[in-house]
Order: structure tokens, then sequence, then C-alpha cells
């Protein structure tokens, strides 16, 4: 007896997008990552063409991992609709429409890693990117659930950048928290006299 397993898929080429926060951040430019590949997963190399809800068109091309970044500033809070075109070179084509959402906040913040993994030993350059065009941007760099380093970012333009040296104290697993202080209007100012 012999047996095989195929995938069966609608499409020759599967399409999927992921911006780089959990959601896209109004009033800067943030990335949304589009993943091409074929029914059994293989990366797909494709010209692509995305089209967001305002009829704004983009042309891009994944490489050989099947891996394309696409800049967007949403336009509007709420849903944004992406209509994305993949095809490769032998023909082969696959439509896809992507709902992306994005919330408006008083200032918005974008932490962006140079690079997915580092080693110790080696320099970790984070961008961080608000609406607010000066101020601070604080980072917490927390490890094993306890905070093990506090800075503070100064904004210039809209854009805060760290270098960070990796020792053996930073080994392990990361999180990064990047966070603005708000300035709150005074007790007074809400009541009514």
């Amino acid at each position: 007896m012999a047996a095989h397993t195929l995938p069966v898929a609608q499409e020759p080429l599967l399409i999927d997008a992921v911006s780089e926060s959990s959601e896209l951040k109004f009033g800067l430019e943030n990335i949304i990552y589009i993943l091409t590949s074929t029914p059994d997963g293989a990366p797909a190399e494709t010209e692509l063409v995305v089209v967001d809800g305002a009829g704004e068109r983009t042309e891009l091309t994944t490489g050989r991992f099947g891996l394309a970044e696409l800049t967007y500033e949403p336009k509007e809070d709420g849903a944004q609709v992406l209509q994305i075109t993949a095809r490769d070179a032998g023909g082969n084509q696959a439509d896809r429409t992507v709902v992306l959402f994005s919330t408006a906040a008083a200032q918005a913040l974008l932490l962006r890693p140079e690079r997915a993994a580092y080693r110790v030993g080696e320099t970790m350059h984070l961008d961080a990117f608000t609406s607010a065009p000066s101020g601070a941007i604080y980072l917490d760099i927390v490890r094993e659930s306890q905070t093990v380093s506090t800075r503070a970012l100064d904004v210039r333009d809209g854009r805060a950048m760290a270098d960070i040296d990796l020792d053996e104290t930073l080994f392990g697993t990361l999180q990064l928290h990047a966070y603005k202080v708000l300035p709150t209007p005074p007790s007074w100012a809400t009541r009514a006299w």
C-alpha cells in the first residue's frame, strides 16, 4: 500500500500580510510584511501589486524568501483594506484582500529593531518613531519578567535612536517596551465651577 499527502489549494500562490505592530499606527509610516508561497509552503518569488482603499497603487517584488516590505501610512482611523495581486515567473497569479486596523492615539509610537536576533557582544540598533516632533521616549528592556534597563531617548523630528551594547547581562529573550509620557491636564481643569 502506498500513501501520499497532497496539498489542495484554490490558488496557485498563497499571500499573507502582517503589520510590524499589532495594529497600524495612524500618522506614522508602518511596515507591512507581505509573504508569498506555493501551496506546499515553499517561498515564492513574485511581482506584487498592492492597491489600498484610496486607490493608491504600489508595485513590489518578493525575494527568494517570498518576502516584501510595504511602507504604508494609514489614510484614516479604522479598517485599512489592501488588495494584493501576486504573479510568479511561471504566470501563476493569486489575489487576496487583506484588512488591517489602525487606531488614532494622542501620540503614536513605533519601535523598530534593526534585526530580529543578536548575539552577546553585538550592538542592538533601535529606531523609535512618534507623531510628536520632540520630547522623550522611554525604553524599558525586560528579561525574565524583570526590567534590567530603562533609558530616555531624545526625540528629534519624530525619531529617536538607541544603540545598546549586548553584554552577558542581556543574554536570553528580551522584551522591549517603548512609551511616551503624555501630559495630563491639572485636575482643576476638568471641574466645573
